[in-house]
């Protein structure tokens, strides 16, 4: 689910629900994560602090703090480390040419096969 998809927002409140959502989204992937006082700044202090948290709150509490969709990228790439297909640290080398097609394949939703859709680890195994 998206929040734009659930909720209607006035034209007014665009720019405080897309602070919140970049908020919400440095908390979730940031190790070193912004003050929430430079949220407010990068809006030119159009929003108090309160609203923003207000915000951060009315989207988690609509999402069911469901933040994210797992991918297939999430659970291949572990599983084919398992295997040693892909180094551990993998200093920006370009994923295999098949695990990326493989990938693309199942987040564009092309995947026909049972094990591509159902079965990771299997994919990984033929991958590797």
């Amino acid at each position: 689910r998206r929040y734009l998809g659930v909720v209607d927002v006035a034209r007014e409140r665009l720019q405080l629900v897309g602070i919140g959502a970049l908020c919400l989204a440095c908390k979730h992937e940031e190790v070193m994560i912004p003050n929430m006082a430079d949220f407010v700044y990068i809006c030119d202090k159009a929003y108090p602090l309160e609203a923003l948290m207000s915000m951060e709150i009315e989207m988690l509490n609509t999402l069911d703090l469901h933040l994210n969709l797992p991918t297939a990228h999430d659970y291949l790439l572990p599983l084919l480390r398992t295997f040693g297909a892909v180094p551990a640290e993998p200093d920006g080398e370009e994923p295999a040419p098949l695990a990326a097609w493989c990938e693309c394949l199942t987040l564009v939703g092309l995947a026909r096969l049972e094990v591509a859709v159902r079965a990771p680890a299997q994919l990984a195994r033929c991958v590797a």
